[in-house]
């Protein structure tokens, strides 16, 4: 495991960011039994090469609370990675359920686009299922980092700097954890949904690591976690203070080890609004 690091992550909701859409209905052209390839035909001018990819744990613990109780289910990670596929070089990671000859596809098709499905939209002449494409912008509010203390960049670096060099393996597996508060996980059907989106976004970094050489570093969903109140928020209603929230998230680490003992990184994901100093 490498050192333990907590990030407050405010990952965009699918609606907000959302400009231009357009309306296709993906097919299939090609499936390629011997190593499992699909060729998926989004519109006349992209046509993603897909292949199996997977990036929950085979034991994929859930956190909840039933009233007001803690409690943890363990799921079969294995039943998201069945669904999940990439295509690197068209940087696209989606969810992929076949129906007979149709397809219902979710998640990035490109660095700037994403893909859902209209279950109640009308289908083709030849049964295909309607899609809408959203193009993501970028945001335009302005990035802050959170600063760390002099004396702790000191520790850090002479922490890392300190005994024997050792051996980097040629791969490397960071354990992620996810804790999403109710104004996130609310905006999802179900646990499932959510986690099939977390998977996708996921994937999405893994296929930029893909470039990395020694190591060779993969991400690994090992747990989630839904709060059912804002016990981390730290800030006015509607509102997350970024480096207050990080505190409060650091205790709640350091008082749940046993929870967190196989997390590498730990991920606070919030749909409210962030605010800074």
């Amino acid at each position: 495991m490498i050192p333990f690091v907590v990030i407050l992550f405010v990952l965009v909701i699918p609606t907000r960011g959302v400009h231009a859409t357009r309306l296709v209905y993906p097919r299939l052209l090609q499936e390629r039994a011997d190593d499992g390839r699909l060729i998926l035909h989004i519109h006349e001018a992209l046509i993603l090469n897909l292949q199996k990819t997977s990036v929950a744990a085979p034991n994929l613990y859930v956190h909840t609370q039933e009233s007001g109780l803690p409690a943890v289910d363990t799921l079969n990670g294995q039943e998201f990675n069945d669904n999940l596929y990439e295509d690197a070089d068209n940087l696209a990671t989606v969810t992929l359920l076949r129906s007979g000859d149709s397809v219902q596809v979710a998640g990035l098709v490109g660095p700037q686009h994403r893909i859902e499905p209209l279950m109640n939209g009308e289908r083709s002449d030849d049964g295909l299922v309607a899609h809408i494409i959203h193009e993501i912008k970028p945001s335009t509010g302005v990035d802050k980092a959170i600063p760390t203390p002099e004396p702790d960049v000191s520790t850090l670096l002479q922490a890392r700097n300190a005994g024997p060099i050792r051996s980097v393996p040629p791969t490397v597996t960071v354990e992620i954890f996810i804790i999403t508060d109710p104004p996130y996980h609310d905006h999802f059907k179900n646990t499932s949904e959510l986690i099939a989106y977390v998977c996708v976004t996921l994937n999405s970094v893994n296929l930029r690591f893909k470039r990395m050489k020694e190591p060779k570093v993969r991400l690994l969903l090992v747990g989630v976690e839904k709060n059912s109140v804002e016990t981390l928020r730290w800030g006015s209603h509607g509102y997350v203070h970024d480096s207050q929230t990080i505190v409060q998230l650091r205790y709640y680490a350091g008082n749940n080890t046993a929870k967190f003992q196989q997390t590498d990184v730990l991920f606070y994901l919030t749909g409210n609004d962030v605010v800074t100093d």
